[in-house]
């Protein structure tokens, strides 16, 4: 049995948060990110905006079946909850699920930690300057291909070619089914 005591926890002491997201930054994520905007840890939000899944469940148990209903919606120490749509990052955020930060878009031309990467080169210059890279497209979310260019020269070198996630999935798939025994079907 666990005693009780006045030990202080570890703490890190921290102000700012940055976090690089994407549409596909969901549930746990997110609680992580309206938790500490709860306990006034300012969240700067470099990407895209969050998925949105405040909710949360327990799974029961029903006639063999199993059932996932939502039954709470997680909120933070100052009670709010409501980022059904996600979290969105914005240089003029107006309302609780919109966070300072940059739209910016997903890089899988760099290693992650590079900081030749996309939003981790968008996080730096925004923790440098207070403000989001000057390079965006039409639609107003930065170009990573011109962020990158901005960055030192590639001295003629040829980038590798990086599968996005839903390209390395089918040729998973495909490779699979090339690979599997034929099972004939029985009479």
């Amino acid at each position: 049995m666990g005693q009780l005591t006045d030990t202080l926890l570890p703490s890190l002491s921290l102000t700012k948060v940055y976090v690089l997201a994407t549409g596909a930054t969901c549930s746990a994520s997110e609680a992580v990110m309206n938790a500490l905007r709860g306990i006034d840890v300012e969240v700067v939000q470099i990407g895209s905006t969050t998925c949105g899944k405040p909710y949360g469940f327990y799974p029961t148990d029903n006639c063999g079946e199993t059932y996932f209903t939502i039954q709470f919606q997680g909120v933070n120490n100052k009670g709010f909850g409501d980022y059904a749509d996600g979290f969105m990052p914005t240089t003029t955020p107006n309302f609780d699920f919109e966070l300072p930060g940059c739209e910016v878009e997903d890089d899988f031309t760099a290693s992650l930690g590079d900081p030749d990467e996309g939003m981790l080169s968008a996080a730096l210059e925004y923790a440098a300057t207070g403000s989001c890279p000057e390079v965006v497209t039409s639609n107003g979310v930065a170009d990573v291909k011109a962020l990158r260019s901005n960055q030192s020269a590639l001295g003629g070198e040829k980038l590798i070619p990086i599968d996005k996630p839903e390209q390395r999935k089918e040729n998973f798939i495909l490779h699979n089914k090339i690979n599997q025994p034929v099972i004939q079907e029985r009479n």
